[in-house]
């Protein structure tokens, strides 16, 4: 399975992992040609130039997260099928990810045969998630079905400024220190942030909070 003429696009900060991922594209044929970025802006200026059959993409870019890619891909007329290759671990960035628009989830640590597969799969119409991650995404989806039915309490409205911000953050799947870097503020003010969302949106737990803010930012 191949793309048709069309380029690959590879999207990671990393120049080995780039180089990797070229290599494994050429040899297998999937792509004719393919071109690297290691940042969304670069990332979404050689789509609109190259209009890729393929991207794969990182989640942690240089200049933000990589779901920005994959939600700006969706609303472009490119038409690339979707492949996030990640070593985030978390089960909830492959829900944001999947929600977002991807047609793939991969972590880092599966084998190089898995990634093979998993670029075949994506390129031929399927949907891909990591082993380790399938069963929880899918009670996860399952559980996101069931909220949308029901009474769901949206941020606007309840929480502050500042607090919407690190809630949109979460749905982005910045860590506590990524979100103290960015707003330059400290971890502890962060955390007390995170618990005080917590509260005011009602969660039981953290997990639920994360899987909340990233329908929401998701959706918005």
């Amino acid at each position: 399975m191949h793309l048709n003429g069309r380029p690959a696009l590879v999207v990671d900060p990393h120049e080995v992992a780039r180089w990797g991922l070229v290599q494994i594209l050429q040899t297998k044929r999937f792509a004719q040609s393919s071109h690297e970025a290691s940042s969304i802006e670069v990332a979404m200026r050689l789509a609109v130039e190259h209009q890729p059959g393929l991207v794969i993409t990182e989640m942690k870019l240089v200049d933000g997260s990589g779901l920005k890619l994959v939600k700006w891909l969706k609303k472009q007329s490119i038409e690339s099928r979707i492949l996030v290759y990640t070593g985030r671990t978390e089960p909830a960035d492959a829900e944001r990810a999947m929600l977002a628009g991807a047609h793939g989830f991969l972590n880092k640590s599966d084998s190089v045969n898995s990634l093979k597969e998993a670029i075949q799969s994506v390129i031929a119409g399927d949907f891909v998630v990591s082993p380790q991650f399938r069963d929880l995404l899918a009670r996860s989806m399952v559980i996101r079905r069931v909220d949308q039915g029901a009474a769901f309490v949206t941020p606007n409205g309840i929480l502050s400024s500042r607090e919407l911000q690190v809630f949109e953050m979460i749905g982005e799947g910045r860590t506590v220190s990524e979100i103290s870097k960015t707003l330059r503020i400290s971890t502890k003010t962060v955390e007390a942030h995170r618990q005080n969302i917590r509260k005011k949106m009602g969660c039981r737990s953290m997990s639920e909070l994360i899987g909340r803010a990233a329908v929401w930012t998701t959706d918005n």
